[in-house]
């Protein structure tokens, strides 16, 4: 079975492939050829490490760039982040992440991938600093994100559970920068009945309640 998806593997040229597209490294800037196999194909300067990815399993491409200095420690960056980072995100197109196993849709998406390095992402290549950064601080941020919709569901329920102070905690983990114009309104109403207590007073908890519920 390893023989034959090793065959399969060699059928597609990606070897082949992702050294003759990316040779422009070796003429252009440089890099020489450090490494290659079925999976990734290795360029280094003295500055920076460029890899080129084919993934064993899921047969999805990327590059992947290095920053060496041996005064700070390693910086990375993907492609497909610094482009986004870079709102190019209009130019990736069908980005070649689902690849499938055919050769010659490999081959152009392997193309595809030489080009928008060469376009885009020079700053990487010589191993600007602030290139790096920018994924670093994209990377972020897109990692805030996530920790931001997973708060929003419980943040939710608070609110329809009425639990006002715990609805404050939350927001104020998410941050008041993040939060919707309905996400807002929410807050400055659980703000202020949180302070207060209406349970002596059903008629007016009732009328809260009317106007709580028109704001969902």
């Amino acid at each position: 079975m390893n023989n034959e998806i090793m065959c399969q593997r060699e059928n597609l040229n990606f070897q082949k492939e992702a050294e003759e597209q990316f040779s422009f490294l070796e003429k252009e800037y440089e890099f020489s050829l450090k490494s290659s196999d079925l999976y990734r194909v290795e360029f280094v300067s003295k500055d920076v490490r460029i890899v080129i990815l084919h993934d064993r399993l899921s047969y999805c491409l990327d590059v992947d760039f290095h920053r060496l200095n041996e005064s700070i420690s390693d910086m990375g960056a993907s492609l497909y982040i610094f482009l986004l980072a870079k709102n190019k995100s209009d130019e990736i197109g069908h980005w070649p992440f689902q690849v499938s196993n055919d050769s010659n849709v490999l081959a152009k998406f392997i193309e595809r991938l030489a080009i928008l390095t060469k376009k885009h992402a020079e700053g990487l290549i010589l191993g600007d600093r602030d290139s790096y950064l920018l994924c670093d601080s994209y990377e972020e941020r897109i990692s805030e994100i996530d920790e931001i919709d997973e708060l929003k569901p419980a943040a939710l329920m608070a609110w329809k559970q009425k639990q006002y102070k715990k609805l404050i905690q939350i927001y104020d983990e998410i941050g008041v920068e993040n939060l919707s114009d309905a996400d807002k309104k929410r807050l400055t109403i659980a703000k202020r009945y949180s302070t207060s207590s209406l349970k002596n007073y059903p008629l007016l908890g009732r009328v809260r309640d009317f106007f709580l519920n028109r704001s969902t």
